[in-house]
């Protein structure tokens, strides 16, 4: 599309992925118009490529903007989920013969996550169009189904939030997409396949064959379900003893009806349910909209999925229910929903960082309401009670361990520096609820551009493992680094097996804080104001990691540390609280086998 230089005041463009900058700049759409993107991996790109400026719109809000979105986009998300849990779900409850919700957990997480992305642009966009004096606004679009698998797209929103602008769209040329490579998508199957049959028994045979009779030895052991990616909890597959492990594959076909659903579905009529819920409000009443149309879509499979565990259940009864990563989609969510409501103890497994030491509530909706029994690193329930005092906090937290220290190589490299960096995700996809993508670039450039003034010391910087200009916004900017190493083809665990690092350098306090802090090695922590430490975490973690609040404090702190002005900081009473408890394996296995007798 050709745009013409006619259109009256200020104009912008807004970009979404780096395809849309190429396109933007090599047909000269940018000339005379100010850039904005969703992706702070564009700014850097554009800069480093063309020498054109570009601004995410993280730019145009603030902290205290951001945190009340946050809250709106609960309330929303919340008002919208007890509307269809009372409207729909029992309905369906009566279909199945089953009471439960369906709502609740399948969209709990995932659609606060979506309309926070929809506030937090909404928002930005209206502060850059007021601060800019922008009369008309050029975009590419961007649908928006990385949550839910629902139609809505860029356009809608613009149209609907901003009809005092002159809006056109760009219509860029589609991408050839890549031929799918045959060889490796099989040899992906085979690995799923192999992983999944380590046991004895597995559900994958279940569903491929209509003589369920072979189980009859199941009556041997109690029965317990394991949800992959078992993530930390990996070892569970094969160290559980005297008890039949089922693995839960969702795509499999089912000897036990699911297929049949269709029928049923359409008796009840899903669709005229969710126009019972309504809503004054339009942001409930949109996502009310999306939430029908992605269960709509994926109904038969959803409801299947929970006819399919309640027969199972019925014919060999189930124990305990497994998960090691956060049952947030679609089946997932609703077999641990089914399993609770059927009063059969479901245990998570904590799979990260920011869990019991900072504030993020929204673990409530990914983590702590949809088990039992939550087993931490280390965190205890007292830990969760002080940083929630206004929750009702159901789970018991069973601070058994599980975070496995990195294994030491005695023939380590010793290198002076470390910087892993942390990935940079769009606005839209949960890049506003954490440290803002601009912040979060802009500390990775300073700390890098800092780094290239020192000439004496070992240095590598530590994407993830396989990162890209689409995910990591510096990537373009790690090239001819002569004093630097950008090791990108190995996961940081595996990096530190055969490396040990004096100092690191964390510009976000992700999973690198805990695969570090039990080495010798100083460690310089730039915190994040979205997701605070509770302060008795601080507090221990100050006594292990050299804190700060902003980037240039870091790199000072950093600074007189090579100049040996600094104190190091070994204290392990944050380590030992809330990342690491001995014996973990064995705690966790008494544990689970304690619970079922």
């Amino acid at each position: 599309m050709s745009i013409n230089d006619d259109a009256c005041g200020t104009e912008a463009i807004i970009l979404n992925t780096i395809f849309d900058a190429d396109h933007c700049i090599n047909n000269g759409l940018h000339k005379n118009r100010i850039l904005f993107s969703t992706l702070a991996s564009i700014d850097v790109y554009l800069e480093d490529k063309y020498k054109v400026e570009c601004r995410c719109l993280s730019n145009f809000i603030n902290l205290p903007e951001t945190l009340k979105i946050k809250t709106d986009a609960s309330r929303i998300v919340e008002n919208a989920l007890s509307e269809a849990e009372i409207k729909v779900s029992p309905e369906i409850n009566e279909l199945l013969g089953l009471s439960m919700r369906y709502f609740e957990p399948t969209y709990s997480y995932l659609g606060k996550q979506l309309v926070a992305g929809r506030l937090c642009f909404i928002k930005a966009l209206n502060n850059a169009v007021e601060k800019h004096q922008i009369k008309k606004i050029y975009f590419y679009n961007k649908t928006f189904n990385s949550f839910l698998d629902i139609n809505s797209d860029l356009r809608k929103w613009i149209i609907a939030y901003f009809p005092f602008l002159d809006i056109k769209e760009i219509i860029a040329p589609l991408r050839e997409s890549k031929k799918p490579n045959l060889a490796l998508a099989v040899i992906r199957l085979f690995k799923a396949i192999l992983r999944a049959s380590k046991r004895n028994v597995s559900i994958l045979l279940m569903m491929y064959t209509n003589k369920t009779n072979f189980l009859y030895f199941f009556k041997k052991y109690k029965n317990i379900l394991i949800y992959e990616d078992l993530m930390n909890a990996a070892f569970l597959k094969t160290l559980l003893k005297n008890l039949n492990i089922l693995y839960y594959l969702p795509n499999a076909k089912s000897p036990w009806g699911r297929r049949s659903m269709r029928h049923y579905i359409s008796a009840v009529n899903i669709k005229s349910l969710f126009s019972k819920c309504k809503s004054t409000d339009q942001q409930e009443s949109e996502f009310l909209e999306e939430m029908r149309e992605d269960f709509i879509k994926n109904a038969d499979s959803l409801l299947g999925a929970i006819h399919q565990i309640d027969t199972l259940n019925k014919k060999y009864p189930l124990s305990l229910g497994i998960w090691g990563n956060s049952p947030v989609e679609k089946h997932k969510a609703l077999i641990f929903e089914f399993l609770m409501s059927k009063k059969i103890k479901v245990i998570g497994v904590q799979h990260g960082c920011i869990f019991g030491d900072s504030l993020e509530p929204w673990h409530f909706d990914c983590d702590f309401n949809r088990c039992d029994f939550f087993i931490s690193y280390g965190f205890t329930q007292k830990d969760l009670a002080r940083l929630y005092p206004d929750k009702q906090i159901k789970v018991k937290i069973e601070p058994l361990g599980g975070a496995e220290p990195t294994k030491k190589n005695s023939k380590q490299e010793i290198i002076d520096i470390i910087f892993p960096l942390a990935n940079t995700a769009s606005m839209f996809e949960g890049g506003m609820m954490r440290t803002p993508p601009h912040l979060l670039t802009e500390s990775q450039i300073k700390i890098l551009n800092y780094l290239k003034t020192l000439d004496k010391e070992k240095i590598v910087i530590k994407p993830f493992k396989d990162s890209n200009v689409n995910n990591c916004a510096i990537i373009p900017l790690l090239k001819d680094l002569n004093n630097m190493q950008v090791v990108n083809d190995v996961t940081l665990n595996d990096f530190l097996i055969a490396h040990h690092p004096r100092i690191a350098i964390l510009e976000y306090p992700s999973s690198p804080l805990f695969d570090i802090i039990h080495f010798d090695t100083e460690i310089f922590l730039l915190q994040n104001p979205l997701n605070p430490y509770d302060k008795n975490a601080k507090e221990e973690l100050f006594k292990r990691a050299h804190l700060a609040d902003t980037v240039e404090e870091l790199l000072k702190l950093v600074s007189l540390f090579l100049q040996n002005k600094l104190f190091s900081k070994r204290d392990q009473t944050f380590y030992n609280h809330y990342v690491f408890r001995r014996d973990s394996k064995e705690k966790i296995l008494n544990f689970i086998n304690n619970l079922i007798v």
